[in-house]
């Protein structure tokens, strides 16, 4: 009878820890990386910012876990103060993964009033409608918020036409929810490689470090991810800095205004790719 009780014992907890897998991962590295950073002393240094810009901003997720929301600032190489106006912020990856910070930064974005834009990191190689799915039920954007943003910087291994299928269909179904063309975010060589011919009218977030300027003809860019080392004021933390091409009424303009309330209204309408049927 012992032995029997205790294999309950040991398959109750093995269910239960199946079933709070998400939360239970989500705090434990949540935990160990406040731990982590506390314990790194890091100097505030002057960055490298673009000139002719005047609307800058950052991108955030897990890594970055104990920003001063209340002072998000840095200091240019000529001694100008940066004063940080939008963020990105990681939602997604794939079909079933929210990123463990992502509730947290995006309500200390609205919270200390800065134009928000949430991301999902895209998997080309597996399930479109998941991935969607993932997307919507894990990020509820406003009116005020930027449009929903890709991140697709790998090939998983394959074709070019095949990534375009992928990641025409996930567009089809944001575009359906929200009634407005997504941001794309790539590195400039991923984006020459495999988007630059078959995405024409879309807006780019364009990740292209150590430049003086960002000369990029191929796609239209409005964001510029132009380092990935810029010093916050106060605590010295490193961040990705980003610059929008255009004025900060150019950056409300973009935002969204009424917002399809379900997932459901928007799955009936899309049918599955092959690209989209691949794991």
């Amino acid at each position: 009878m012992t032995k029997w009780v205790m294999i309950f014992n040991l398959m109750a907890v093995l269910f239960l820890l199946i079933y709070f897998y998400k939360p239970i991962r989500i705090y434990t590295l949540r935990a160990y990386r406040y731990y982590v950073d506390s314990q790194i002393k890091t100097k505030f240094q002057k960055s490298d910012f673009p000139k002719g810009f005047k609307v800058h901003g950052i991108d955030v997720s897990h890594y970055q876990t104990r920003l001063q929301w209340d002072n998000l600032k840095s200091i240019s190489d000529d001694g100008d103060t940066i004063q940080f106006r939008f963020v990105f912020i990681k939602a997604t990856e794939g079909t079933w993964l929210e990123d463990e910070l992502y509730d947290v930064h995006w309500q200390n974005a609205k919270k200390y009033q800065l134009v928000r834009g949430a991301y999902h990191y895209f998997h080309p190689n597996k399930d479109v409608l998941q991935q969607a799915k993932n997307y919507f039920e894990s990020v509820k954007l406003e009116a005020g918020d930027l449009p929903p943003v890709i991140d697709i910087e790998d090939a998983k291994g394959m074709k070019k036409k095949e990534i375009v299928a992928s990641l025409k269909a996930f567009i089809k179904l944001l575009e359906q929810r929200y009634k407005v063309k997504p941001i794309i975010y790539s590195y400039r060589n991923f984006i020459e490689d495999y988007l630059s011919d078959d995405f024409d009218g879309y807006t780019f977030w364009v990740a292209h470090y150590r430049q003086s300027n960002l000369d990029f003809d191929e796609v239209k860019w409005q964001f510029w991810q132009h380092t990935d080392k810029a010093s916050l004021l106060m605590s010295g933390m490193r961040v990705d800095a980003n610059v929008f091409n255009g004025s900060y009424k150019d950056l409300k303009s973009m935002t969204l205004g009424e917002i399809v309330p379900s997932f459901e209204q928007a799955k009936p309408r899309v049918s599955p790719t092959k690209s989209s049927e691949k794991q």
